[in-house]
């Protein structure tokens, strides 16, 4: 330039001597993950044939996300998170209107490459609502109640002793408030009502392809998340629920026709998972009354975390919408004690706030076959007149309880025996004159497998997670018990006394002494397991 004339040496001079200020590249490659997407899965037809896709993403949406997950990342850096993943859904058309797959695309320092919407994760409790969704379609209903207890399962590793998020047992609880506020032993309760062959299947049909083992592989916590499923399988399957239990895939090309739809939940269960997951009130015990949950229009959403907090997440939608939310870490390194409800549920939070302050959200509609009864909050049956705490709940028609309530009498609440070392430990001996018992045997009984019940082996299942689980009516103050099973010695067994015993073909006698030299027994119970 000095040479052609168009710079004096004055201004020669001056930019020998100017200091070099390097400005990094601006990135302008918007959504990437969702433009990698497209590219990967655009039809043969279309590729090199057309100039412009036209795609279901909303650009505002999209960098609305993009905005409300890098600002509550900023926040939880000093806990170890570097990433996260979000995904909101159309829930009419299935179309992806934002997918954020990293909190920085082009961040090598952090994979940001990684699309975190597609990558397999542990799902942490969201899939809960499945489990509880086959269950209330079978027949068991939000009133139904569960055993909040310490629980021994058998499984081919050896003893299973399920554990809840906040390390306390809490008794019998109804279904709403089970999954409401996520506890676990209640759910792998209701998995093995379920069973959890039929269980997977069920999943597969909510889109869960991620999860193609065995049966005997997830085991008795596939519940809790003891498999690895992609955000996008998440969102997708609680879109299912937001429309009344229809599941269809989603939608990324506008030119091309959407996925036939189909029936993987009854509308009413879908519905009464949908009015649980809503229920702010119901969660109070563990999320708290203001939780990044809570809203003030209608809204159903679910929590996860997974082990060593690797993961969490937080899914839910409106009548409109659909959302997922990932955090954690491309490396599988854990956070410092940031659950779902702390990393994941903020951003979803203010997400979903954005949405309905752009389109009113209505409320959950209620299909046909819903009825709403009178019940004992306790007990979840039909209230007696010593009920004092009461409350409406909904019913699938004709899976309304019928029996009264048999735990509030006259002198005060009368627990069944399987509650007595949860009853001792909470203190409640006071309030809680009699632990019913069969009086009749001395109040030693066994309680389950009722005596000349017939048990079937399923020839597909395999045995080791085929077995029966032996629970005792036992006296108060009795610290163990011995079932003798066929004539022998067979287990001995503390507080809730309950043992599991894998299945054998034949003819089997079970009794229950009070200790292992004692007189003391149970009636005998004879039952058959056939091949």
């Amino acid at each position: 330039m000095r040479k052609l004339g168009w710079l004096t040496s004055p201004e020669y001079d001056e930019a020998l001597h100017e200091k070099i200020r390097i400005i990094p590249p601006h990135a302008a490659f918007k959504a990437p993950h969702f433009t990698n997407l497209i590219l990967a899965s655009l039809p043969k037809e279309m590729r090199g044939k057309v100039s412009t896709v036209r795609t279901t993403l909303d650009l505002d949406l999209q960098t609305m996300a993009e905005e409300r997950m890098r600002a509550h990342l900023r926040g939880l850096a000093h806990k170890n998170v570097t990433n996260a993943a979000v995904l909101i859904l159309d829930n009419r058309t299935g179309d992806i209107l934002a997918m954020v797959g990293s909190a920085d695309f082009f961040s090598a320092k952090t994979d940001g490459e990684v699309n975190g919407a597609l990558a397999l994760r542990s799902p942490g409790s969201t899939l809960k609502p499945f489990t509880y969704g086959v269950a209330l379609e079978q027949g068991m209903t939000p009133a139904s109640l569960l055993p909040d207890i310490e629980t021994h399962i058998m499984v081919s590793g050896g003893d299973f002793s399920p554990k809840n998020y906040d390390e306390h047992y809490h008794g019998p609880v109804r279904v709403r408030t089970a999954l409401a506020n996520s506890y676990n032993i209640p759910a792998i309760l209701v998995q093995q009502r379920v069973g959890t062959a039929a269980l997977l299947d069920r999943l597969r049909e909510f889109g869960f392809a991620s999860l193609n083992r065995e049966p005997g592989y997830y085991g008795a916590s596939l519940t809790l998340g003891d498999g690895e499923v992609s955000l996008l399988e998440l969102t997708r399957a609680y879109r299912a629920l937001a429309n009344g239990g229809v599941f269809s895939r989603e939608k990324t090309i506008l030119s091309l026709n959407g996925d036939i739809s189909h029936f993987v939940l009854s509308k009413q269960a879908a519905y009464l998972v949908t009015h649980i997951l809503s229920d702010n009130h119901a969660r109070i015990p563990a999320f708290g009354e203001d939780s990044a949950l809570r809203f003030d229009f209608p809204v159903a959403a679910k929590t996860g975390t997974s082990r060593e907090f690797r993961d969490n997440w937080t899914i839910g939608y409106t009548t409109d919408f659909t959302v997922g939310v990932w955090v954690g870490n491309f490396d599988a390194s854990p956070m410092h004690e940031v659950s779902g409800v702390t990393g994941a549920a903020p951003i979803f939070h203010d997400i979903m706030e954005e949405l309905e302050s752009k389109k009113s959200v209505a409320d959950f509609s209620r299909p046909p076959g819903i009825v709403e009864r009178e019940i004992c909050a306790l007990s979840g049956k039909r209230p007696n007149r010593f009920c004092h705490d009461r409350m409406r709940e909904l019913f699938i028609e004709g899976n309304e309880p019928q029996e009264l309530c048999d735990f509030h009498q006259a002198d005060g609440v009368a627990y069944p025996p399987e509650y007595r070392a949860w009853v001792e430990s909470e203190h409640l001996t006071t309030v809680s004159p009699a632990i019913k018992a069969d009086k009749k045997n001395g109040e030693l009984a066994i309680q389950f497998p009722p005596d000349g019940s017939v048990f079937q082996i399923d020839p597909v299942l395999p045995r080791e997670y085929q077995m029966l689980q032996f629970r005792a009516v036992v006296p108060p103050k009795l610290l163990k018990v011995t079932w003798v099973l066929d004539g022998r010695p067979w287990s001995t067994r503390r507080p809730p006394y309950s043992s599991y015993w894998r299945l054998k073909p034949g003819n089997h006698k079970l009794q229950l002494l009070a200790n292992a030299n004692s007189k003391s027994s149970s009636p005998e119970v004879r039952f058959t397991v056939l091949k």
